[in-house]
């Protein structure tokens, strides 16, 4: 059963507590002014009479915590209770208004900014230049295959290189034809470059030739190529005078002595291109020429000479007449054993460059000293060529299209407003 217990205060500890409430009620009165003089407004009376109730609580809240100090034999703690009413005090203010409070320091000033700033953010490059996305130098023409070059073979090219080095071939063989029989090695490369560059220019292929201008492979394989056709005309050309020679001359049915000795009078100053042997009359009329620049250039369904190229051969060249003059000759050396054995008389330049040069400056003997007559030569050579392959002559005449009628305002003076130029 509880039992109600009343402590009696000693009067030192109530004066006390009345000192503690004359200060908070101070400390009070204080803050209220510094509150009115901030907002104008007097909040004194109002703080004060929640200061007097907060007292009173205080007050009696303190005693009840005396008394139960007492009974639990802690009185020795004034200094803490001071401390914990002052707290309580403050904590009950509860109208004061936020002060504003001043920064010491100068408030940075805001820079507008400008239309020439932004002109500069904008136009400014970066101190490092982006990197590019785009790939790296690139080609207009498809890389050479390197399988295709091995053997520098025309099957193994694809068709628009096999087509340029085919027509690339065709040039490379009126180049020899009408300019050089037998170049060299260094003449031979620098003439088949150009044929293929003219094939290209013909075809109208600027890629295949950028990449025969760019590619050293793709060069070397096309001019390999191309430079074959030399051995090849020579070929074509023995093969064809080996068919006509032994009843041209009359080899056949002859004794291995007479054979011998015919060949030895064809071969003495080349009694063998008279139109007659014997006699040494008709330089380089013999019929052998005429047949022979007929079948390997005007007859054939793709001769040069037939063809669009025609014109380059109109008159017939002192090149293209040693050309044949000299396979003439080669052929007849097959015979010199006393029969018929080509075998190792094979018409390459290692022979016969030789026997070209000689027959070449015969010819241009020939044209130094009878002009009109080597013109003749050339004519009937070039009209007798059509005719013996059963061919019209290609008409093709620089002559003037105009007749004299056009010409009949010549001597009229013309008015100077009409010779004006704009």
């Amino acid at each position: 059963m509880l039992t109600a217990t009343i402590a009696v205060v000693p009067e030192s500890r109530s004066l006390a507590l009345d000192e503690e409430k004359e200060a908070a009620e101070s400390e009070a009165r204080f803050i209220a002014r510094e509150m009115e003089e901030a907002d104008g407004s007097p909040v004194g009376p109002t703080l004060e009479c929640e200061s007097q109730r907060a007292a009173k609580k205080t007050k009696n809240s303190r005693s009840s915590y005396w008394e139960q100090s007492d009974e639990e034999g802690d009185g020795d703690n004034s200094a803490a209770s001071e401390v914990d009413e002052r707290m309580l005090d403050f904590s009950n203010i509860s109208n004061s208004t936020p002060k504003l409070i001043v920064n010491p320091l100068c408030a940075k000033r805001k820079r507008k900014k400008t239309t020439a700033d932004s002109a500069v953010a904008v136009s400014s490059q970066p101190s490092t230049p982006p990197r590019s996305s785009s790939p790296g130098p690139t080609f207009s023409f498809t890389p050479y295959e390197i399988p295709r070059a091995d053997g520098a073979l025309m099957g193994k090219q694809t068709p628009p290189s096999k087509s340029l080095s085919k027509k690339g071939s065709v040039h490379f063989c009126i180049k020899v034809s009408l300019d050089n029989g037998f170049p060299n090695d260094e003449e031979s490369c620098n003439m088949a470059r150009a044929a293929f560059v003219e094939a290209c220019s013909e075809f109208k292929s600027p890629k295949r030739l950028l990449r025969f201008e760019n590619d050293e492979l793709y060069r070397n394989t096309m001019v390999d190529i191309v430079k074959r056709a030399a051995a090849q005309l020579h070929g074509e050309l023995k093969t064809k005078a080996q068919g006509i020679i032994e009843t041209m001359y009359g080899f056949g049915g002859l004794p291995a002595k007479d054979i011998k000795q015919l060949v030895e009078d064809l071969l003495h100053r080349g009694a063998f291109h008279f139109e007659d042997p014997k006699m040494h009359q008709g330089l380089f009329r013999n019929p052998i020429v005429l047949t022979l620049l007929t079948h390997q250039w005007v007859s054939r369904k793709n001769g040069e000479a037939a063809g669009i190229y025609a014109a380059l051969f109109n008159p017939i060249p002192e090149e293209l007449i040693a050309l044949i003059v000299s396979t003439v000759e080669c052929v007849i050396n097959d015979y010199a054993g006393g029969s018929f054995q080509p075998k190792g008389n094979n018409f390459s330049a290692d022979k016969y460059s030789v026997v070209y040069d000689r027959h070449l400056k015969s010819l241009s003997k020939y044209k130094k000293l009878k002009p009109a007559m080597f013109r003749k030569l050339q004519e009937d050579l070039w009209a007798g060529a059509w005719q013996h392959a059963r061919h019209a002559i290609p008409t093709q005449t620089t002559d003037s299209d105009l007749d004299d009628s056009d010409f009949g305002d010549s001597e009229v003076e013309v008015p100077a407003a009409t010779m004006a130029v704009e």
